[in-house]
């Protein structure tokens, strides 16, 4: 006999089934093994149990082989070692991806890169970071170290700017964290408490958060807080970025929007060329940000001065039998993509090592993706993160046996 629910509600359900039951519920029957069986499922089951960030929610293939494998991932980082930002002991080998062994075990599920420091994200809502927050004052960590959260906060989404933090929890508040002479100091971010914020986005110079009614809210990045409201009638903001001198927000339809940094020189301006074409999500850095339609399409835009250019590699576009690119990101002059298949490819500037690619004689810069494979031999990379003048990337081992089926997530 069917059973009598809907398979969305059943798809609810089986989330919320302990991992172990899994195997022995499929063999009921084939409605619920179908179910089990989708990409969708380990989708969502994945970022239930692991809190993935958005970032790395595009693939549309291989979530099920990438489940069994995030209790044991690999947190690599290259480039630029000053001011300890590599969290690890660099002689010469700065120049390829080599894993920061002090973060084995800590189940890392996000890394973020500042402007000369990183900060990681665990799966029970830690934050760690290395390096420092600012060239001029403030603490360094030579490793990995845990941020000081009141008791009892979870963090459910993080962010870096060039010399802050800032943290999003699972009640919807926002913490921003900086470096002053007395160390690394939280301050909450007063927000509307009559709108939790579901979303938020760091540029070098401000941070931006999109609350639940649709509304985003934007502030420089420092102690006075200065909090700027934008919306448009009718056509709430989902996500958000931000560049320098520029915030960028996708709304429930789909449109682009763009204003100034914090909303000097009006309200927020629609981009139609940018519009209408299936984009649900963005992310930003320094010059540039880049667009996401559940299609598969990813789109690099430069801004200049609020002008908007598509310079999208031809490489990187849609291309049949050529695994989909499903995050890029930029540094301040290097820039990466990460395709479905695990593949990480740079270019750009090599801003000492950033590029994670031996260059050979006086070459400083590569102008096409190239694929970066040394140090990365046996690895499924499935987030990446750019800074100023260094890299990072998570990623899982693939050699067979590494992590067996049925892996337990976090508690």
């Amino acid at each position: 006999m069917p059973l009598p629910v809907p398979n969305e509600i059943l798809h609810k359900i089986l989330l919320r089934l302990p991992l172990a039951s899994i195997p022995r519920v499929a063999l009921t029957c084939r409605r619920l093994n179908a179910i089990i069986s989708s990409e969708v499922y380990w989708q969502d089951r994945a970022q239930a149990d692991y809190r993935l960030p958005r970032c790395a929610a595009f693939r549309r293939a291989g979530w099920r082989q990438l489940y069994k494998r995030l209790r044991d991932p690999v947190v690599l980082n290259w480039g630029d070692p000053g001011n300890s930002r590599l969290g690890r002991r660099v002689a010469r080998d700065n120049r390829r991806p080599v894993e920061v062994d002090a973060l084995r075990g800590r189940r890392v599920v996000a890394v973020w890169v500042m402007g000369w420091g990183m900060a990681a994200l665990t799966a029970i809502g830690e934050v760690l970071w290395w390096g420092t927050f600012s060239e001029r004052w403030g603490p360094i960590a030579l490793r990995p170290t845990a941020l000081a959260l009141t008791p009892g906060v979870r963090v459910a989404q993080m962010e870096t700017g060039r010399q802050y933090l800032v943290c999003r929890t699972h009640d919807g508040k926002v913490i921003f964290f900086s470096a002053t002479r007395d160390g690394i100091v939280p301050m909450h971010v007063p927000l509307p408490a009559s709108d939790p914020i579901t979303h938020i986005a760091a540029s070098w110079h401000h941070f931006l958060a999109v609350g639940t009614s649709g509304a985003v809210y934007s502030a420089p990045a420092n102690a006075e807080m200065a909090i700027v409201p934008h919306a448009v009638d009718g056509d709430p903001f989902v996500t958000v970025a931000g560049c320098q001198g520029l915030s960028i927000a996708i709304s429930a339809r789909g449109d682009v929007y763009t204003w100034a940094e914090n909303g000097e020189s009006g309200p927020p301006i629609l981009h139609p060329d940018f519009s209408g074409r299936g984009f649900v999500y963005l992310s930003g850095s320094l010059h540039a940000f880049h667009l996401y339609s559940t299609a598969g399409d990813v789109v690099f835009i430069k801004h200049n001065n609020g002008v908007l250019s598509d310079i999208t590699p031809a490489s990187l576009k849609p291309i049949k039998g050529v695994a989909p690119v499903i995050q890029s990101e930029s540094g301040d002059w290097h820039h990466g993509a990460l395709r479905e298949d695990g593949t990480l490819w740079m270019w750009g500037a090599d801003s000492n090592g950033a590029l994670g690619i031996s260059l050979s004689g006086n070459a400083r810069h590569i102008d096409e993706p190239t694929q970066v494979r040394e140090g990365l031999e046996n690895l499924f990379v499935f987030q990446i993160a750019l800074g100023g003048w260094h890299s990072a990337a998570l990623a899982v081992r693939i050699e067979d046996g590494a992590v067996p089926d049925g892996g337990q997530p976090p508690q």
